[in-house]
């Protein structure tokens, strides 16, 4: 059985409406579906062995039913439960049991949710084609579990990248994972503050994946990013809009704002996607979104 199988079947076996949607994305997509979490199963299940499955599940499960708690919680209220780090640190990244549900329930979306697969083959379309086929050096800021600079060098084997995080679990299990596929040798580690993350050399490219919307001042992040690259350099964003999570703490609201910082923060707006879940209610009011940007550091207010 393909690992896709395996893990399907844990699925269906302890939450079978769960298992059901994410069929309807395998349906959907097909091979695709199959390109993307073969590959991010694989590194799971070297990582976590025997018990690889019956995490992800567990993880799953524990991150929907929280996620739609707390899109329940922002309808009736119509603001974010938590405004300040401070409010939500100690709830979740400073609890290694939210960590570990979190962790791993963060990483099946990416497969698992149709407009997260959008926004991968927006990533694979529109940012790596700006890159130069040769050798390059990429940085990846609020890396995780290390899903996107991963699928990075599946499509550009000859580079190297930077991966930077605030959360030692995190860390911790990207290079586990790097390591069960042979992958850590393109990969530095760095325990660290995406906003003010500087090794004193710049980086061809970056990447910071679904982080803005968990920080009290997401325009740093733009900064930061531009700081860290060369001009002209490519960067490759993604956030989430209306879309509320315990540890969001920044309402995006309209695709406009993360484009605006970008701006702001001197990056061309090459293109942009806002996908949405096929299974949003039109009778809510905020409908959940996940956007993606590519951008290129300018040279100057004009170009």
């Amino acid at each position: 059985m393909s690992n896709v199988d395996v893990f399907l079947a844990e699925l269906n076996a302890n939450a079978k409406a769960y298992s059901k949607q994410v069929r309807d994305t395998q349906d959907q997509w097909g091979d695709f579906f199959y390109e993307e979490a073969e590959p991010l199963l694989a590194m799971a299940r070297a990582a976590l062995g025997d018990s690889w499955a019956k995490t992800l599940v567990q993880g799953y499960i524990s991150f929907v039913i929280d996620v739609n708690k707390s899109q329940l919680i922002y309808e009736r209220d119509k603001r974010y439960k938590y405004a300040r780090f401070d409010e939500v640190k100690d709830e979740t990244y400073k609890s290694d049991s939210f960590m570990e549900k979190y962790h791993w329930g963060v990483f099946v979306t990416t497969f698992a949710w149709g407009h997260h697969l959008r926004l991968i083959q927006f990533f694979q379309q529109q940012f790596l084609p700006c890159l130069k086929a040769d050798a390059g050096k990429a940085v990846d800021l609020g890396a995780g579990s290390g899903v996107w600079h991963q699928m990075f060098l599946r499509h550009k084997p000859n580079w190297k990248v930077q991966s930077v995080d605030i959360s030692p679990y995190s860390v911790d299990w990207a290079k586990k994972m790097a390591n069960g596929v042979n992958a850590d040798g393109q990969v530095s580690y760095q325990l660290g503050d995406a906003l003010t993350y500087s090794d004193g050399n710049l980086f061809d490219a970056a990447t910071s994946c679904f982080l803005a919307e968990h920080l009290e001042d997401p325009g740093q992040l733009f900064i930061n990013l531009a700081n860290n690259l060369t001009t002209h350099g490519y960067a490759f964003v993604t956030c989430a809009l209306t879309a509320a999570e315990i540890d969001h703490i920044y309402e995006f609201k309209s695709e406009s704002e993360p484009i605006h910082l970008a701006q702001s923060a001197g990056f061309r707006v090459i293109s942009t996607l806002s996908a949405a879940p096929d299974r949003a209610s039109i009778n809510s009011k905020y409908l959940p979104r996940s956007m993606a940007l590519v951008l290129q550091k300018k040279k100057g207010d004009v170009w």
